[in-house]
């Protein structure tokens, strides 16, 4: 059995260096879609069509990784991703400056704090913060009325936030965290705001649930998680599929160094979460256009972008008694 699966791992080695710089190009490019600041962002109409030809190259992908080759690349995933920031570093993502615009219910609520306020803050949990990607752009724009709790599977990521020139320890309190198997060490429902961005598709499907359990304990009642991710039929699958031999579970991969992308549906979203506790708020497909100038070349992107409050307990108390009202009323 080892034999075999350190075939498979060099097996998956050559194939890793040998689609790299394709897989390198989709990810350079997840970011040109994200700042509203620097470029217009253009959308496409998704059809039947291209549901079929999208269905047609992921049927064709039947081969799935060993149990052993699973297991292995789950025990290895913290490594591989601090392997992934060791390479590049704080170079490799953009700032997210488009979350001022999406996740209105943040920057409204902060616009609105009177001048003469000069206490009012509200904390925002980043998790899966990467090196502060998220929560820096905004930080910058509320500086003096944001609080960050913010952690990362990788040490070298968190080493990455706490060197940046914005860090304050007494305001941005970082930490790593696996939120698999960990407890996110912040106190429980202090969290008036939330971050998800890109961190789900990177766990196992089998611990969605007790991830999104452990993101609804650290919001305060009435809070609002804002979440982005990949969505199903994704360039960047359909590329995962066409090569064979990287597919881990279905809608799941693994990538050119090794981290993993999980490809969600809307209802999958929705379901992980509602599970948990949350109310769904917003939920969407975002068909994305992202133009290579240089190389001519068009990518149709698919990400999900949703939002989900925890609602106080009083309220769904309340809502609760409304509709036993109603069912008294016969």
């Amino acid at each position: 059995m080892e034999k075999t699966l350190q075939a498979e791992e060099q097996q998956l080695n050559d194939q890793f260096n040998q689609a790299q710089d394709a897989l390198e190009d989709i990810k350079q490019n997840q970011d040109q879609e994200e700042s509203k600041t620097t470029q217009k962002v253009k959308y496409y109409q998704w059809d039947e069509e291209m549901t079929d030809q999208a269905n047609s190259i992921l049927l064709q992908e039947t081969n799935q990784m060993t149990q052993e080759m699973y297991a292995k690349l789950e025990k290895d995933a913290k490594r591989n991703w601090d392997i992934f920031y060791k390479n590049n570093k704080t170079n490799f993502y953009k700032d997210r400056h488009y979350i001022k615009f999406e996740f209105s219910e943040l920057s409204d609520r902060i616009q609105s704090i009177p001048e003469e306020d000069k206490t009012t803050k509200y904390r925002l949990l980043d998790v899966g913060c990467g090196v502060g990607n998220g929560f820096y752009p905004l930080y910058r724009e509320f500086q003096g009325r944001l609080l960050i709790n913010c952690c990362d599977f990788s040490p070298r990521a968190v080493n990455f936030v706490k060197e940046h020139e914005l860090y304050k320890a007494d305001e941005i309190n970082a930490h790593v965290v696996d939120l698999v198997n960990d407890e996110i060490p912040f106190e429980k429902e202090t969290a008036d705001f939330g971050i998800m961005l890109f961190v789900l598709s990177a766990i196992s499907p089998e611990n969605f649930k007790s991830v999104a359990q452990k993101i609804y304990d650290q919001m305060k009642d009435d809070g609002i998680l804002y979440f982005r991710d990949y969505g199903k039929y994704d360039l960047a699958q359909l590329r995962l599929a066409q090569r064979g031999n990287q597919k881990l579970k279905d809608n799941f991969y693994i990538r050119s160094d090794k981290t993993r992308a999980y490809y969600f549906t809307t209802d999958e979203v929705k379901e992980i979460f509602e599970n948990a506790g949350f109310t769904q708020v917003e939920n969407q497909y975002h068909y994305r256009l992202i133009e290579n100038r240089k190389d001519q070349k068009k990518m149709h992107r698919v990400w999900i972008q949703a939002k989900f409050q925890r609602i106080s307990k009083l309220d769904n108390q309340s809502e609760d008694n409304k509709q036993i009202e109603q069912y008294d009323k016969f």
